[in-house]
């Protein structure tokens, strides 16, 4: 049977996904430039869509709002 993928991320498997730190995952979330992010309680998810569709454009990191 094949494994269906998650539409959502946990910070553990967005740093896997990524192939970085969970440590820059967890910097980055305060700062809401990562895309995808949503917070269910006291969790964060990323919706795996914005994920690869910001990772085709080049640049990973939102701008942020100034």
């Amino acid at each position: 049977m094949e494994k269906k993928e998650s539409e959502y991320f946990t910070p553990d498997e967005l740093a896997t996904y990524l192939k970085m730190s969970k440590k820059f995952i967890e910097k980055h979330i305060g700062t809401h430039r990562l895309p995808g992010a949503i917070k269910i309680g006291r969790s964060w998810r990323f919706r795996r869509a914005d994920v690869e569709k910001r990772l085709t454009g080049g640049s990973f990191l939102l701008e942020t709002l100034k």
